[in-house]
C-alpha cells in the first residue's frame, strides 16, 4: 500500500523509477532517525508505520496468523463502525537496532512488500513468546530485545501515533495495548465504537 501512495505524496518519480537507497521522509518518523531504507532483503524505502491489516483486506492465514480477520476492501465511505472509530494506520514497534541498520526484514519490512509483516499488522497475534506480547499491543521502542514482531509502538513517552480513516491523529496511550477498546479500534465492522 505504502508503494502504491507516492504518486500521492510528490514521489512520482520514486514511483516510476524505483530504486532501493532512497528513503521517504514522509513515511518515517522524526523521532526515530536512521538511514530510512534497506539495501539487503527486502531492499528499498522503509516505513516506521504499518496499515490495519483489518480494513485493507488482510489475506495471509500463515505466520501473520489472520485466520479469523475477513478481507474487507472498504472504501471510506462504507466502513460500518465509521472512519472516525477505524485505525487506518499506525506506528509499528522496532527497536533502535533496527531503525539504524535497516535490514527489510524481522517485522521491518520496505515499502514495496505489500501486506507483510512489516508494513501491515492487525488482530490476532498473540505475541512472540516471551512474555511480552498480546492482541494489539501497544510498545514504547525498546533498546533491545523483541516485543516488536506484529505489534504497534513509537519512541514517545505518552503513547504511540494512530491514523484514524477520517484523516484524524490520535496519540493512544501504552496501557491501552491488548484492552478491548483497542480490538474496538482496530475492528472496522464490529459495532464497538468505545475506542482508546
Amino acid at each position: 500500500m505504502f508503494y502504491k501512495l507516492l504518486p500521492f505524496i510528490e514521489q512520482d518519480n520514486l514511483f516510476n523509477n524505483f530504486v532501493t537507497n532512497v528513503p521517504v521522509r514522509t513515511y518515517l518518523d522524526p523521532a526515530r532517525g536512521g538511514p530510512g531504507f534497506s539495501t539487503v532483503n527486502w531492499a528499498g524505502a522503509a516505513t516506521d508505520y504499518s496499515v490495519n491489516l483489518t480494513v485493507f483486506g488482510a489475506r495471509d492465514s500463515g505466520w501473520n496468523q489472520l485466520v479469523n480477520v475477513p478481507n474487507s476492501n472498504y472504501s471510506v465511505a462504507t466502513i460500518p463502525d465509521g472512519s472516525s472509530n477505524t485505525m487506518f494506520v499506525g506506528s509499528k514497534a522496532i527497536t533502535p537496532q533496527q531503525v539504524a541498520n535497516r535490514q527489510g526484514n524481522n517485522w521491518d519490512e520496505g515499502i514495496i512488500t505489500g501486506g507483510a509483516g512489516g508494513t501491515g499488522r492487525a488482530y490476532s497475534w498473540q505475541g512472540n513468546g516471551t512474555g511480552c506480547g498480546s492482541r494489539n499491543a501497544i510498545f514504547r521502542d525498546r533498546p533491545t530485545g523483541g516485543c516488536n514482531g506484529g505489534s504497534w509502538g513509537s519512541p514517545y513517552a505518552g503513547g504511540a501515533l494512530f491514523l484514524s480513516g477520517d484523516g484524524s491523529v490520535r496519540t493512544i496511550n501504552y496501557s491501552a495495548s491488548g484492552t478491548q477498546a483497542m480490538d474496538n479500534y482496530l475492528f472496522p465492522n464490529d459495532g464497538l465504537t468505545n475506542l482508546p
